[in-house]
């Protein structure tokens, strides 16, 4: 991916944390509240990992796996890492019909040059719900 670190948005807790370290071999990830505060650890089974695309909307905020982004004319699309394709992309409802897909998918590059982060599905998850209502 890139050298970023990850977020994680942790089920129990319903919070998301900047990883400081993450051990696949052993299932774990860790976090830091501070610079001055020990790590606190998570299985990875008790999160979900949200990698950074490695890019910046034009305000200066890192795109992340999970992420919503505003369109400028109003409609959120979500970020997530398109598996079949090895890339990130970002999608929405599909709520004109006539395709198979839940979902239409559109090229991130398209949407760092139309789009800025408002939010992510985690934390926000009403405004997803709201853009259903349109």
């Amino acid at each position: 991916m890139n050298n970023i670190p990850p977020r994680a948005w942790l089920h129990e807790e319903k919070t998301m944390v900047e990883v400081s370290r993450y051990d696949y071999e052993y299932g774990h990830i860790q976090w830091a509240t501070s610079k001055q505060s020990p790590d606190y650890t998570v299985y990875l089974s008790d999160c979900t990992i949200l990698w950074a695309t490695g890019r910046e909307d034009n305000d200066g905020k890192m795109w992340y796996d999970g992420d919503l982004v505003k369109s400028n004319k109003g409609k959120i699309f979500e970020v997530v890492w398109d598996r079949t394709q090895y890339k990130f992309t970002v999608r929405q409802k599909n709520i004109y019909g006539g395709r198979n897909s839940q979902y239409l998918y559109i090229s991130i590059g398209w949407a760092y040059n139309h789009c800025i982060k408002v939010g992510n599905r985690y934390e926000n998850p009403e405004m997803l719900e709201a853009d259903d209502e349109d």
